[in-house]
């Protein structure tokens, strides 16, 4: 059985361990990415600051974690909230899991009166692309970057 559980329900523990699942994701698009325990603390640190400020709900399978989604309340002309991360563990994918979180963080930015929700893809993750597509997100811009 999947359990939801909110910013509120988050250990700490639960809290480190997301943020090592989280700093693990660049590596697949940034070869010379490396995750150290400064930055999964300084990770953990962040979540807790959108925990005070927006929206943190994480899915649980038998206790072991299996997804998870954060939100920022942002406010550029108009109140919007602006996904931070989003994961679903690999053996839950395409089982409504990622859709429960999605709808739930959605339902949360509602309920602030957010005029939209947003969030970045790395282009080369064709799998989130398609996540949003089917779950009503635009493309509306690209970034573009250059290393020095």
């Amino acid at each position: 059985m999947i359990v939801f559980k909110t910013s509120n329900g988050l250990t700490a523990d639960q809290l480190y361990e997301i943020a090592v699942i989280d700093n693990s994701i660049p590596p697949l698009y940034q070869d010379d990415f490396a995750v150290t325990d400064e930055l999964n603390q300084k990770r953990t640190e962040y979540y807790k600051d959108i925990i005070l400020k927006g929206f943190f709900n994480a899915a649980f399978h038998d206790g072991m974690l299996v997804g998870f989604h954060a939100i920022k309340l942002m406010e550029q002309d108009v109140i919007f909230a602006h996904i931070a991360t989003f994961w679903v563990h690999s053996d839950f994918q395409r089982t409504g899991i990622g859709r429960q979180l999605k709808i739930q963080g959605e339902e949360w930015a509602r309920s602030m009166n957010c005029r939209y929700i947003q969030t970045s893809v790395h282009m080369n993750n064709p799998r989130m692309l398609e996540i949003n597509e089917k779950a009503g997100y635009k493309v509306i811009s690209q970034n573009m970057q250059k290393s020095l």
